[in-house]
């Protein structure tokens, strides 16, 4: 239910309370149903998530925000509902609010150690949107969460690229996990474990 409210502020909507789900053009006023939202919600991510994957390579390869707007071709409404997206999550924010102005700060890339679906640790610097991605991932495996792992999963079904285009497929069933832990060496999962959670780039 949270990322059905965030997408439908990002869209300029406002899920309505009540049993029956519907939503509220936050501008005019106008309902629809839930299944009409969803409908608008698809085709607009469509376009708009391939437009902000452009952007966030093209920012993380050059920090330049100008030359990734027009490489991506975000318009200014796509600009803005990105910027919104980092709320509560400012550590992964290209920018940062200050005196009533926001500033690009510059691309923040952090790395993250994982295991990718065979079972292989893997180091990868993550930014954007990807880094608020791997961020969950780690949490859910932290938590030990079968159900966020899915979750997981069925929101990134075509992987998470790093800022070198690299796309990765992060193992998310637990008992794979834990099978690829055990076959480690003692030293060799204690440096994991400190990479998993501490190493940044």
């Amino acid at each position: 239910m949270p990322r059905l409210v965030t997408q439908a502020r990002l869209l300029g909507y406002r899920l309505l309370p009540g049993k029956a789900r519907r939503y509220q053009n936050a501008q005019t006023g106008e309902t629809i149903s839930y299944n009409a939202f969803r409908k608008l919600a698809n085709a607009r991510s469509a376009s708009t998530d391939l437009k902000v994957h452009r952007f966030e390579q093209t920012l993380a390869g050059s920090n330049n925000v100008e030359l990734a707007r027009r490489e991506s071709g975000l318009s200014g409404r796509e600009f803005e509902q990105y910027r919104r997206s980092f709320e509560n999550r400012e550590s992964a924010s290209p920018f940062v609010k200050e005196h009533g102005r926001w500033i690009f700060r510059g691309s923040r890339g952090f790395q993250h150690t994982f295991l990718n679906a065979d079972g292989q640790e893997t180091p990868a610097t993550f930014s954007g949107r990807n880094l608020i991605a791997m961020q969950n991932y780690r949490a859910a495996v932290s938590d030990r969460s079968q159900v966020e792992l899915d979750a997981w999963k069925e929101a990134h079904p075509t992987g998470v690229t790093d800022d070198s285009g690299q796309t990765h497929y992060p193992e998310t069933q637990l008992p794979r996990i834990d099978a690829a832990l055990r076959r480690m060496g003692k030293r060799q999962r204690t440096r994991f474990h400190q990479q998993q959670f501490y190493a940044t780039a």
